[in-house]
């Protein structure tokens, strides 16, 4: 299991910072920190800046499709 210090040294060795999205993604789907930061940069985060929700949920989507979003944009 993937836990909160594993992810921070690897955020780390990456030297990223405002990822804290990445971050929480990698701890509850239990996957690679850098599995799902390459999924977040898939669907348009740039690297050390935080995450828009639509990325958020669209990222976490494709690790399980049975996360529904809806952004309405006015």
């Amino acid at each position: 299991m993937i836990d909160f210090k594993e992810v921070q040294v690897r955020s780390s060795k990456m030297r990223e910072h405002n990822d804290c999205a990445v971050r929480a993604l990698s701890i509850v789907a239990n996957k690679p920190y850098e599995e799902v930061h390459t999924l977040f940069k898939k669907h348009g985060r740039k690297n050390r800046r935080g995450t828009p929700l639509n990325i958020i949920f669209r990222a976490a989507s494709e690790i399980n499709p049975n996360v529904k979003y809806n952004i309405n944009k006015k």
